[in-house]
């Protein structure tokens, strides 16, 4: 990844300065009010738009006020700006104050979008703020700045790499055009394949330019710069960051789940096979597979830096990095759809860049690289296989090991082996979850949905103590029910003991990502009218 050459060098630390009185201010030359400090500081476009916290704690903005005289304090009011960027912001009130009392008042920051989007610089400006406050039976007002730096619109810091998912605006105009035409250009024959999609859009960046990084340092005070995907478009180039954004935006734009992986250095992407990996991640390492595991499925990591070479490349070289920074424990991953809760996507491209309109030959390139993806995906897993059921015989009534097995056979897409091993461990393991939940996958992935719920009945009632355990249990009886009847008694049911978390995560997934459908957690009938048919069941379902 590319710094801007500098690091992120702290302003000095300077004196408060009055400059204006108020009534009858004269009286109070000194101003007793005085404003010590503020966690207002370092200001990121794409943080400020979208409402990030300056803190890692949610704290919000606020600067911290002080008596200095040797009276009270009454009728504390300040309001925040940064002439140029912000609106006025509202009014907020201060505590009354002794002498030598201090409390902190939070304060907003209206930033104008439009003023961002042509900010191309790193500006050290200043915070103005104006004050308002009562001594005895005098009015004093006042107005103080306070030195900030407000960073170029595409500025970034990696102190939070949760930060980056700013940057994947999926659901940007520019993005979501180029999403439709991308899919498309798929063949409706190869849509179905959880393959096609990754080889359409790696297709579709082999018209960029790689622009090699600059040498910088991966951490946590380089000040960094990623284009927006539009930007990236438009001008037909980009570095590794700039390129693995782009590659998640259109990803998430077609409803496809996103990793960003980061290792010292570089930025790349993993991708989900749809195809389950819960305990399997010993085996994935030890038989040296291309794939690795999160939350329990099977992801495909891609250099999507690659765009000269071929989709099988790229995912190679991606397993490679994934290998060595694991080994290394230097492996960042960012879950893109968590980490927009935090860090909303904002699109703050300039006005003037366009969009290019030429959409490459994906549909021959799709179906040949899908194929030869396919075939070396089955390969892997058969080598799984093999050594899971090599450890099987080994301990024929250990009730994990069939319950492995059954998770492989399930990736191979072999569903009636996998069922008999699930069924072998459940009656082995009778006093775990995972076992009976597992199989209500599998009836659910076969469009069982009734007898789905009665093993999850049956997990969850094994699950008492586990909680995170009992939220994937959850997660899955919600969708069964869902698929049953998404207005019937038993959803409805369900809704109204799940708590609200739960029900975000289970509309999100059914919608196809936090930013598409609009479902929110008070609204069970924001997915009744979508169709059980459209909804990836085998990318919900949660593993044990």
């Amino acid at each position: 990844m590319k710094g801007l050459a500098e690091r992120l060098e702290r302003p000095a630390m300077v004196a408060l300065q009055s400059v204006a009185g108020g009534e009858d201010g004269g009286l109070y030359a000194k101003k007793p009010l005085r404003i010590p400090r503020t966690n207002v500081a370092d200001l990121f476009p794409s943080r400020v738009i979208a409402g990030v916290r300056p803190s890692a704690a949610g704290a919000g903005e606020w600067v911290e006020i002080l008596n200095s005289g040797e009276e009270a304090i009454e009728g504390i009011e300040v309001v925040a700006s940064i002439p140029g960027f912000t609106v006025e912001g509202p009014t907020e009130s201060g505590p009354r104050l002794l002498s030598g009392e201090a409390a902190r008042v939070p304060i907003s920051l209206g930033f104008e979008r439009d003023k961002l989007r042509e900010h191309d610089q790193n500006l050290t400006t200043f915070m103005e703020l104006s004050l308002r406050y009562r001594v005895g039976d005098f009015v004093v007002q006042d107005r103080l700045r306070r030195p900030v730096t407000l960073y170029h619109r595409n500025a970034l810091t990696w102190a939070d790499p949760n930060a980056v998912a700013s940057f994947v605006t999926a659901t940007s105009d520019s993005v979501q055009t180029v999403a439709r035409r991308l899919s498309q250009a798929i063949p409706e024959a190869s849509r179905a394949d959880a393959l096609s999609l990754p080889v359409g859009i790696f297709a579709y960046l082999s018209q960029l330019a790689y622009a090699t990084d600059p040498v910088s340092p991966f951490g946590s005070d380089v000040i960094d710069y990623i284009q927006y995907p539009v930007q990236t478009i438009s001008r037909g180039a980009g570095d590794c960051d700039d390129l693995a954004v782009l590659f998640a935006a259109l990803a998430e734009a077609v409803g496809l789940p996103t990793l960003l992986l980061t290792t010292p250095g570089h930025i790349f992407v993993a991708v989900p096979t749809g195809r389950p990996a819960h305990s399997l991640e010993t085996g994935i390492r030890e038989t040296g597979m291309s794939l690795m595991e999160y939350d329990g499925r099977l992801w495909l990591p891609l250099d999507t830096s690659l765009v000269d070479r071929s989709f099988e490349e790229a995912w190679t070289r991606g397993a490679k990095l994934v290998a060595d920074s694991t080994r290394l424990r230097k492996l960042g991953v960012i879950d893109v759809r968590a980490a927009w809760a935090t860090h909303p996507p904002v699109d703050l491209s300039p006005s003037h860049e366009v969009v290019a309109s030429q959409m490459p030959e994906v549909a021959t390139k799709v179906s040949d690289g899908a194929q030869k993806a396919r075939v070396r995906f089955q390969r892997e897993l058969g080598t799984l296989l093999a050594a899971v059921e090599g450890e099987a015989a080994r301990r024929p009534d250990d009730f994990s090991m069939l319950n492995r097995r059954g998770i492989v056979l399930v990736a191979l897409g072999r569903l009636d082996e996998a069922s008999s091993s699930f069924r072998r461990s459940v009656e082995l393991g009778a006093s775990e979850p995972g076992p009976s939940n597992n199989l209500g996958n599998l009836l659910l992935l076969g469009g069982n949905a009734v007898e789905a719920l009665h093993w999850y009945d049956e997990a969850l009632e094994l699950a008492r103590t586990e909680e995170e355990v009992r939220r994937r249990i959850v997660l899955n009886r919600l969708l069964a029910a869902w698929m049953l009847d998404p207005a019937g008694s038993r959803f409805l049911e369900l809704v109204l003991g799940a708590n609200d978390d739960d029900l975000r995560a289970f509309y999100q997934g059914v919608n196809g990502g936090p930013l598409r459908g609009g479902a929110n957690a008070e609204d069970p009938s924001s997915v009744a009218s979508i169709s059980a048919s459209d909804v990836p069941v085998d990318r919900l379902v949660h593993w044990l």
